[in-house]
């Protein structure tokens, strides 16, 4: 792998960690209903296009918000 691909893929891991942080704090804060991509890539501030291009549902984000929270 070449430096810019490991440093595009680092970059890219530390964007899903940060949603998947934000889906957590939105769930302990606002509980399940709050949970929307919308709401998330706010929190996180970031594109409302990130949510959809890491996770491929709100349920998916879901399940990993709350494994991230187990």
């Amino acid at each position: 792998m070449a430096s810019d691909d490991v440093t595009r893929y680092a970059r890219g891991a530390t964007r899903r960690l940060a949603l998947i942080e934000a889906a957590a704090s939105l769930l302990l804060e606002q509980g399940l209903a709050s949970l929307s991509h919308r709401a998330v890539a706010a929190r996180a501030g970031f594109p409302l296009a990130s949510t959809t291009y890491y996770f491929d549902s709100a349920d998916d984000l879901c399940d990993q918000a709350l494994r991230h929270l187990a």
